[in-house]
């Protein structure tokens, strides 16, 4: 008759609830911070956008204007500007591209 001795390691479950509970306040303040950062960053450009309205000469304080009020009119504004900035970011690659086509010929030349 052999004697075997089996050793089973339990974690007790206030364990496992202590880990859970860790790695959740732990997610908590780094998306506490995040929103800060956040919160901060949209303060600073409202005071720039104020100091501008303030301080600015006559004609650009008419275009801050009328960036406004194109703001609160047009409901697909986000989209107007997004598309704009797409127009020009393809019109910067094509350009881009034409001058590297450029300098391979050039390149080709020289050989």
């Amino acid at each position: 008759m052999e004697n075997k001795v089996i050793h089973h390691h339990h974690v007790p479950k206030i364990v496992w609830v202590s880990a859970i509970l860790f790695v959740v306040l732990c997610l908590v303040c780094s998306g506490w911070y995040s929103t800060v950062q956040k919160l901060d960053q949209y303060q600073t450009n409202d005071l720039k956008y104020r100091y501008l309205k303030l301080k600015a000469n006559p004609a650009l304080h008419r275009i801050l204007v009328l960036t406004d009020s194109l703001c609160q009119n047009q409901l697909d504004f986000d989209k107007t500007v997004l598309q704009g900035e797409d127009s020009v970011r393809n019109l910067i690659q094509r350009l881009v591209d034409a001058k590297e086509r450029e300098v391979s010929d050039l390149k080709r030349k020289m050989k």
